[in-house]
């Protein structure tokens, strides 16, 4: 799938999130702390969208002069901004829930938390096929499908039992909510830590390995995942020419451009054996040197 089809999956959750946050939002005006908890977070939600759909449309545009390798990882400046938006929120959060003072719950927050989340559950699926961004935007977002299941409950009983109880739903979705940051964070760094699994490593030998050449140095990274770039140092035998090598190489190059999305730069090694120094006439040189 395309950049732009990406793009357009990216918009259908958005709309889909929207649509989401106006029903917890309602909620929210009905007394409880946990659905208010619930609706600051739809508000991170939709501009870590809006920056998650930018990323996702200029890492799509071509190579460039300053960009030789694509603009693929400026989808990471949505993944950044999901982790700052819920920061953002997290801290208000955390000072609505510093007061302790009694409230009263509406029986009307469970019916809007629990709506919202469902429309929510639908932004979910459909984020997940917007590529790496739309994968970390879904991520977030299925907190507040979470959310909003938890704040059904959380307020339903906050309104027919205790506010209490309603309260530490708030603090949960908050604990939640730190959570997720810490997780994607940490997701990021590995994404962009230029990490290749040793299977990929694997995958570049063989393909060598089956035409006859020797892989003695190879360096690989990733651009973003399923997308690597790197160079290897291919030794060829003696008896191999360089144009038969070259054919070679460029077959294994073409493979696996086609089929694992590695771009490689490959140099020759060819060492004639017969060129070699002996053991023998080195030791010779550096006695009669001495």
């Amino acid at each position: 799938m395309g950049q732009m089809g990406y793009f357009g999956w990216m918009v259908s959750a958005l709309v889909l999130s929207g649509l989401g946050a106006f029903v917890k939002l309602l909620g929210a005006f009905e007394g409880s702390k946990a659905v208010f908890v619930d609706a600051l977070t739809c508000f991170a939600n939709l501009v870590a969208g809006v920056f998650v759909l930018a990323s996702i449309y200029y890492a799509g545009r071509p190579p460039d002069y300053d960009h030789p390798y694509g603009h693929e990882r400026l989808v990471y400046g949505g993944i950044v901004a999901s982790i700052a938006a819920y920061s953002f929120v997290a801290g208000i959060a955390a000072y609505e829930l510093s007061s302790l003072e009694p409230y009263t719950v509406s029986e009307r927050a469970a019916v809007y938390a629990l709506t919202g989340a469902m429309v929510y559950f639908l932004a979910v699926i459909v984020a997940r096929r917007a590529f790496i961004a739309g994968a970390a935007y879904a991520g977030f977002t299925f907190s507040e499908v979470i959310e909003g299941v938890v704040t059904a409950a959380t307020a339903y009983a906050g309104a027919s039992l205790s506010y209490i109880i309603d309260y530490i739903g708030g603090v949960g979705l908050l604990a939640y909510i730190v959570y997720e940051v810490v997780e994607q964070s940490w997701h990021m760094v590995r994404m962009s830590s230029d990490m290749v699994h040793p299977e990929t490593y694997r995958k570049v030998l063989e393909e060598f390995s089956k035409r006859g050449l020797e892989v003695s140095k190879l360096r690989l990274r990733m651009v973003v995942p399923g997308k690597y770039h790197g160079d290897a140092v291919v030794h060829i035998e003696p008896n191999m020419s360089y144009e038969v090598a070259n054919v070679l190489i460029d077959e294994a190059s073409e493979e696996l451009r086609r089929r694992y999305n590695i771009d490689l730069a490959v140099h020759v090694d060819h060492v004639d054996e017969s060129q070699k120094p002996r053991p023998n006439s080195l030791h010779r040189k550096e006695t009669k040197e001495r």
